[in-house]
């Protein structure tokens, strides 16, 4: 399949640039806040732009005491000694603009392409789909959390995963490479993605990367939450899903248990390399990135397209939404 024939915005180059995008939030100047520091901090957002939130959910407490929560709804509680975050790629994201309403009164610095999105923005580089936006926005988050929580350790293996990543990149280039034959293996049924906790929301990545960059049902869960309900269907023996198996070195022992146990059931155990948290996570989203950018074009599908959510958002602003 041509590439450049399916792939008619060049979708590709943001993919080969990823490791890049690290790099040039890593060069801009550490955030400034004024005001009182807080004791815990708020991400919100929707869609590309609140994934970031959520897998920093998953790790922050591989380094930090802080405490975190995400919010992808309209409705927020103010709460005092928070940092509140909010995310808009686009800086005209109708559900966080609404929130942000709600929080102004608050400790707020927020992340987008718009300069004056919030007055204390950490303003990343415009022009790409929210979707591919991620190491920009998630670079972001880190550095702006780490400036005001004086968090330790984050910020430098951000740093340190920038010469890895582009090594990881290069070899899923290659024509053999681990994306491409997951790629080829997939064919047309939806995909199950599963994971250990700290992997939670890597996994709900690559969940709608399928969707959006492939047009593939995909749907993901966790251990150990699945093994109280999802695996039961397994005694069926019915083979009507791909089911990816995220592994991990950060896995708890419960959980290694688990996932050794429903290993046999799955059509892909993936196992990489890592140093540390943060780098596994960065390598397991550029992976899914790839994966589903390869389906996509071995579907003969474009990747760049979205209508059904074009069309929604149409639908909403002719009824004033």
């Amino acid at each position: 399949m041509n590439i450049n024939f399916v792939d008619k915005k060049n979708l590709f180059r943001f993919l080969d640039a990823a490791p890049s995008h690290i790099a040039e939030i890593l060069k801009k100047p550490a955030p400034k806040f004024r005001g009182p520091k807080a004791d815990s901090v708020c991400v919100f957002g929707m869609g590309g732009s609140a994934i970031s939130g959520l897998i920093l959910q998953d790790i922050l407490g591989y380094y930090s005491q802080t405490g975190i929560s995400v919010n992808n709804r309209e409705r927020i509680h103010l709460r005092k000694d928070t940092l509140y975050i909010p995310v808009s790629y686009s800086g005209t994201t109708r559900e966080t603009l609404n929130t942000l309403n709600s929080v102004r009164k608050g400790i707020v610095a927020g992340i987008s392409s718009k300069k004056d999105f919030t007055p204390e923005t950490f303003t990343v580089p415009g022009g790409l789909p929210p979707r591919f936006a991620f190491f920009y926005i998630f670079s972001a988050l880190i550095r702006v959390v780490s400036e005001h929580f004086d968090i330790k350790g984050m910020s430098g293996d951000l740093e340190e995963a920038v010469p890895r990543l582009k090594t990881f990149k290069e070899n899923l280039k290659k024509n053999d490479s681990q994306a491409h034959l997951i790629a080829d293996s997939l064919g047309g049924k939806p995909v199950l993605i599963y994971a250990p906790s700290c992997l939670r929301h890597t996994a709900y990545r690559w969940k709608t990367q399928f969707n959006e960059n492939s047009k593939t049902h995909a749907f993901s869960n966790f251990f150990p939450e699945l093994t109280h309900n999802e695996i039961v269907p397994y005694i069926n023996g019915e083979d009507l899903f791909s089911v990816i198996v995220l592994r991990s070195k950060f896995e708890t022992d419960a959980e290694k248990l688990q996932m050794d146990f429903f290993s046999e059931r799955a059509d892909f155990n993936i196992d990489i390399t890592a140093g540390n948290i943060l780098q596994e996570v960065l390598k397991y989203v550029l992976l899914g990135d790839f994966i589903s950018y390869y389906l996509a074009v071995r579907k003969g599908i474009d990747p760049y397209p979205i209508e059904m959510i074009d069309s929604l958002k149409r639908r909403l602003s002719e009824n004033g939404h």
